[in-house]
């Protein structure tokens, strides 16, 4: 993370369309911390908190992730329009809203609508992560290349699905439901906590439409002139189609 923002702020000094990459690496850290305090529940979550059976049970989170599987088309579709880091910020508030509902989930409706939110912002984030890194890094004076950006994001969300994961096994240790619901609404609140940051502090070059660079901030120093990000979003493999409860974290390539 030093190595990150000293690069960054040694070769930045000229005034890129990038900046708060030291930031937007620190909120994949807490993003993942979210994460990772699911990851020990899988299903036994609801199990715990609810009266539904596991069979039924497991027909709403499979049905919930169905719904969600065209979501990396329209993720490529807004961030051509917005840019991929909006649609990342978008996706972390989705996790956020799915995980204050979990908090809240006591029947077979409940259940499907805070499954269905979290597995939409699953899909949005890992629709668009890959390209807003790979923008930020376009647009940055940093001496890091783009694969080093990569290698840095991956370390760091590795280290807040761990930390999550051993914060949810010390907490519901003793099984209460309260200690469960806890949980719910600490990732909640990291996810909060990392759209925010990123959402204020981190800023990448836009997509560019008719010559003139969207979202940029620096008068048309946009994204390559290649192929749109929806062609990139789709090319590039999304999170496993696995339901968010599941207990298997996505891992980047």
């Amino acid at each position: 993370m030093a190595m990150a923002a000293s690069a960054e702020g040694s070769a930045g000094c000229g005034g890129g369309a990038s900046r708060g990459g030291p930031v937007l690496i620190g909120a994949l850290v807490v993003d993942a911390v979210g994460n990772g305090l699911f990851l020990p529940l899988s299903l036994v979550y609801f199990l715990r908190l609810t009266d539904i059976p596991v069979g039924p049970l497991g027909v709403l989170v499979s049905a919930a992730n169905v719904l969600t599987l065209p979501i990396p088309v329209w993720t490529g579709l807004l961030a051509d329009r917005f840019g991929a880091l909006p649609v990342v910020v978008a996706s972390q508030l989705l996790h956020g809203l799915g995980y204050l509902a979990y908090g809240r989930a006591d029947g077979p409706v409940s259940v499907f609508l805070a499954v269905t939110l979290v597995a939409s912002g699953v899909r949005f984030f890992w629709s668009a992560v890959f390209t807003a890194i790979a923008d930020y890094a376009d647009g940055s004076r940093s001496a890091l290349t783009k694969e080093t950006w990569f290698g840095w994001a991956t370390m760091a969300r590795t280290a807040g699905f761990g930390a999550g994961g051993l914060l949810t096994g010390l907490v519901i240790a003793d099984g209460r439901a309260d200690a469960y619901r806890a949980v719910a609404y600490g990732a909640a609140g990291c996810f909060a906590v990392a759209a925010l940051v990123i959402a204020v502090f981190v800023r990448a070059p836009g997509p560019r439409h008719g010559g003139q660079g969207y979202g940029s901030g620096e008068g048309g120093t946009g994204r390559r002139r290649g192929a749109p990000v929806g062609a990139r979003t789709v090319r590039e493999p999304p999170a496993p189609a696995t339901a968010p409860c599941s207990g298997t974290a996505p891992s980047w390539p």
